[in-house]
């Protein structure tokens, strides 16, 4: 397996922050806001892998 890249890395993490941050707000434009970051780092996550199968440009 190669080892992970700088947007992987970051990526994770930035997914890891939105999850942890949407368990613990309230406000609900908030925790939306905070899933479109998570799914931002999904797809960021998707494209890298995409990339390394020779799929994605």
């Amino acid at each position: 397996m190669e080892p992970e890249t700088r947007v992987e890395r970051n990526a994770k993490a930035l997914m890891t922050y939105a999850a942890m941050m949407a368990v613990q707000v309230s406000d609900p434009d908030s925790r939306d806001a905070l899933c479109d970051i998570y799914k931002i780092g999904f797809e960021t996550l998707e494209k890298q892998g995409q990339k390394k199968d020779g799929y994605g440009k």
